[in-house]
């Protein structure tokens, strides 16, 4: 895993790479977290077209976050259901949304060292 695949191409081994998961007891539930999230992350943004969001990555990102999430927490048995991700999720959302409506967030290969020198080094 040295870069994050594109939104489209997420599959399920390399979601089950990003889990450390090396088994094959829980493949549809995994992939069933990637459908799900996919199309909440379409639903949520407004784009209409999985390949749309091809080119970011923090929809990439997002989506194996939200999935590390639903899986990580998940129980076997539950009365009152009530999923609650991270305000972070909400904000990416946001963001994404913004890029679909006319806004767009520029990567950090079209950033000028001059736009990203404040940046803290990590």
């Amino acid at each position: 895993m040295n870069e994050v695949p594109k939104f489209s191409t997420i599959d399920l081994q390399f979601v089950k790479d990003y889990l450390y998961v090396d088994f094959e007891d829980d493949d549809l539930l995994i992939q069933t977290f990637i459908f799900a999230i996919q199309e909440e992350i379409l639903s949520q943004t407004g784009y209409t077209d999985i390949e749309q969001l091809d080119n970011s990555r923090l929809a990439s990102v997002m989506l194996l976050s939200m999935v590390s999430d639903l899986y990580n927490t998940r129980s076997t048995t539950a009365t009152d259901v009530k999923i609650k991700f991270s305000p972070l999720f909400s904000q990416l959302q946001k963001t994404l949304r913004g890029q679909n409506n006319g806004y767009r967030i520029a990567t950090v290969d079209e950033m000028t060292e001059e736009e990203t020198a404040e940046w803290p080094s990590i």
